[in-house]
């Protein structure tokens, strides 16, 4: 307010810190999360509430306490980040995420991640915890099995949620679009879908089904995605979905088309067909597993 913090020390009281839905971290240093390590793991692994973690080059010095972190979905290296020029690309899961989504179709939204510029340093991770999912990673063009993950996510069973970004700065992504002509739209959308994400109240549907986009052309691909959980919300493979698209609801007979789903190694599970004649259609999908 005024230009200046609304308060001007963290909050000393769990219950002051609770009153807030989301904290933010910039760039902060081990300094900054010491003596507070147990308030913010009851924080956002028992009360629910998220955080967002802007990395940067003093995530060298929080790696010394990251293991004291539970909410963390990654472990942090101790060695310094990578300094070059370099544009994150969407894994499987961005390509279906409300974070990553930057406009509706996903063709053109791949190619806005590519054309956009170029951040300068990532910081280096040892691995990413089960359940934490990778949504944008760098991929060297002379080791392309090996990729960086550049933005993590978790979602935590008490409704809390973290993201973490491991690529920086993105005010390039702002402040040089304009040098160019263009505009900081994406840099709005980016931050305007991680905010909502991360403050919305977890949706605790364990099954769901959901195509890339809303409307298609006649002939074009429609991808759709499913994910299934159990009570703790971790993954479930090894499952059976079967998908029909039908014309009208009250008619099951008028099918315009059925398929499997086929599991990926991440235990989503993906389809795809062509779009048939214009019109409006519903679809459904049925899960069987171990009978």
């Amino acid at each position: 307010k005024g230009q200046k913090p609304l308060t001007p020390d963290f909050p000393k009281e769990e219950k002051e810190l609770e009153q807030f839905d989301l904290l933010i971290s910039v760039n902060s240093s081990a300094d900054f999360f010491q003596s507070k390590e147990e308030k913010l793991n009851n924080l956002i692994l028992k009360k629910g509430k998220s955080i967002l973690l802007l990395l940067g080059p003093e995530a060298v010095t929080l790696s010394k306490i990251s293991s004291n972190l539970k909410f963390l979905p990654l472990n942090l290296k101790s060695t310094a980040p990578i300094v070059m020029n370099f544009n994150l690309k969407l894994t499987q899961e961005g390509k279906y995420h409300s974070i990553t989504n930057l406009v509706s179709a996903e063709t053109d939204n791949s190619k806005i991640w590519s054309s956009l510029p170029p951040f300068w340093g990532l910081v280096q991770i040892d691995t990413v915890y089960p359940e934490g999912k990778i949504l944008a990673s760098f991929f060297p063009l002379t080791q392309e099995e090996e990729n960086f993950p550049g933005i993590v996510i978790k979602n935590f069973p008490s409704g809390g949620k973290v993201l973490v970004t491991l690529a920086y700065p993105f005010w390039r992504w702002d402040f040089l679009q304009w040098g160019v002509g263009q505009s900081n739209t994406s840099y709005q959308a980016f931050w305007n879908n991680s905010i909502r994400w991360l403050t919305a109240p977890e949706e605790k549907q364990r099954f769901f089904v959901k195509t890339d986009k809303l409307i298609y052309k006649a002939g074009e691909i429609v991808n759709f995605q499913a994910q299934i959980y159990n009570e703790l919300f971790q993954k479930i493979p090894g499952a059976e979905i079967e998908l029909k698209v039908i014309q009208k609801p009250e008619d099951k007979k008028q099918l315009a088309y059925q398929m499997t789903l086929i599991e990926d190694q991440s235990a989503n599970y993906n389809g795809e067909f062509k779009a048939p004649s214009p019109g409006k259609y519903f679809y459904e999908a049925h899960i069987k597993k171990e009978g």
